[in-house]
């Protein structure tokens, strides 16, 4: 498989997050392809010490990535195996169009500073466009495409949340993006989240929170209630989610979504150790 995306030159979304078990030899081929067009990438928890297995470094796919100048978002988050200096090739990329990232907190200082950079740009173009009052139809019945406004939230504790939060209820009529960048270990308030259950985002396109309750059920069920009431929404992605509670699934299992064209929620609905299991029955039957 990798061999052959190594020629797909045209490639501009690639995602392997958690797939551990692909070979070194296998990783060396797909690093041998060029993607002048790679906007996305993930590879989160694909490069981590395995017992029956040699560990790959990730070295040649790193400088493979460092060549994609295109590239928007990238999540390298739990690859232990990377050496400092393919960390550091990394970091030192042109990436001029960068605003997501999910790498190693203590080794991409100059890539997250860009991406915040980025952010920070982009947020500023958004306040020079027209104002948005959600999402436009036209005639045909088609909604029109209108600029997008963003919000990008990179805390580095939980401290930062609150005035974070502050910022996205500001634009919350407007706001068609929400992404949320944290590293999950970290952990962060539940308190912030609780503002977001009045909140409404009549004008929310994409909502991405991966990772993002990996390792806590905190605030889950305010977004998730939030996120019900976003009829506009076209992209969800919860991807490795487990420690969403199955009334945070129930509450967003009652939204309609009629213009959904993307939703990932890999890895989110398996068996727990310390909780029962959610089903996922009522979540996919609003899916369906």
């Amino acid at each position: 498989l990798l061999e052959c995306l190594s020629r797909c030159s045209s490639l501009e979304e690639m995602n392997f997050c958690n797939c551990p078990e692909i070979s070194g030899t296998a990783w060396e081929k797909l690093a041998a392809g060029r993607f002048p067009y790679l906007k996305k990438v993930d590879l989160s928890e694909c490069f981590r010490v395995q017992r029956n297995a040699p560990a790959y470094s990730g070295v040649e796919l790193l400088e493979c990535l460092s060549c994609c100048t295109s590239l928007e978002e990238i999540g390298l988050r739990g690859c232990e195996t990377i050496p400092d200096h393919a960390w550091k090739k990394l970091d030192e990329a042109d990436f001029r169009a960068v605003r997501f990232v999910k790498v190693a907190y203590d080794k991409c200082h100059n890539l997250i500073q860009k991406a915040k950079d980025k952010t920070a740009e982009l947020e500023d173009e958004s306040r020079l466009s027209p104002p948005l009052q959600g999402a436009a139809t036209s005639k045909s019945g088609l909604r029109e495409p209108i600029a997008t406004q963003r919000a990008l939230l990179y805390p580095t504790d939980s401290q930062d949340f609150q005035p974070l939060f502050q910022q996205l209820l500001a634009s919350h009529s407007t706001l068609q993006e929400m992404s949320l960048n944290v590293d999950p270990k970290n952990g962060f308030s539940g308190t912030a989240w609780q503002e977001l259950c009045a909140a409404d985002f009549p004008a929310l396109r994409k909502a991405s929170f991966i990772e993002a309750f990996s390792c806590s059920s905190q605030g889950s069920e305010a977004l998730l209630e939030c996120l019900s009431r976003c009829s506009s929404l076209e992209e969800m992605n919860f991807c490795n989610c487990p420690e969403i509670s199955g009334t945070a699934w129930e509450k967003l299992a009652a939204g309609r979504f009629p213009y959904l064209k993307k939703v990932d929620l890999s890895e989110c609905f398996r068996v727990q150790r310390n909780a029962p299991a959610y089903s996922g029955v009522e979540l996919l039957e609003c899916l369906s």
